[in-house]
């Protein structure tokens, strides 16, 4: 269980990308390292 959890929590920032244009509020939430990236792409 404990594995998959670390799996999931490794996938997010990928799901987070795609989604990030539906739920923008929840993935900062969830990955801020990555909403850090995609602003400063934007």
């Amino acid at each position: 269980m404990m594995r998959k959890g670390d799996e999931e929590q490794r996938d997010l920032p990928n799901a987070c990308l795609r989604q990030i244009c539906n739920d923008m509020s929840e993935c900062e939430e969830k990955t801020e390292a990555s909403s850090w990236e995609l602003i400063s792409h934007r």
